[in-house]
């Protein structure tokens, strides 16, 4: 089966080269129909590690009408204005916003699943206020499952859970 997906915010392609071999061991035939990077150095490693011929740029001035359909939505959102390299100013920062980039995508195109990359102790920032904002209803943003109709599941996995040393 035919596993069509979109790369946002895609770096140099850790999270899809993750995903293609997680279908791959699945059975499934994965396809990139749609990435966006909009860093220039990531851009040309990304081409030269996936043989891509288009990467678009900023996702915020891409109509979601505009993206292939697809059936999982890949998505490592800038993760520096949660950080202490950012300042931590979260949502003030507009590298914070991209996240509702991801929302838009998803409410417009109804994809079968998401998957999405975050930094460690993100939900540790502000008080673990940010990631509620992202993941239920706060009365001002209803929350990534009620505005997709996605259910949603959070996991933490930490790089050691999957370390496999070369002795």
């Amino acid at each position: 089966m035919e596993v069509r997906f979109i790369d946002l915010f895609a770096g140099i392609g850790g999270t899809r080269l993750g995903f293609e071999q997680a279908c791959k061991a699945a059975g499934h035939k994965p396809k990139c129909v749609f990435t966006s990077e909009i860093k220039p150095f990531a851009i040309e490693i990304y081409k030269h590690n996936f043989s891509e011929k288009k990467v678009t740029g900023d996702i915020t001035a891409v109509d979601a009408r505009d993206i292939p359909d697809f059936d999982f939505l890949l998505a490592g959102f800038p993760c520096q204005a949660f950080s202490a390299a950012g300042s931590r100013r979260g949502f003030m920062d507009t590298r914070g916003t991209l996240f509702f980039d991801i929302e838009r995508i998803l409410k417009a195109k109804k994809p079968k699943g998401f998957l999405t990359r975050k930094r460690r102790r993100f939900g540790e920032s502000r008080q673990g206020r940010q990631i509620k904002t992202l993941w239920s209803d706060d009365g001002d943003h209803s929350g990534l499952p009620e505005s997709t109709g996605l259910q949603c599941h959070m996991e933490s996995f930490g790089c050691r859970r999957f370390w496999r040393s070369s002795k």
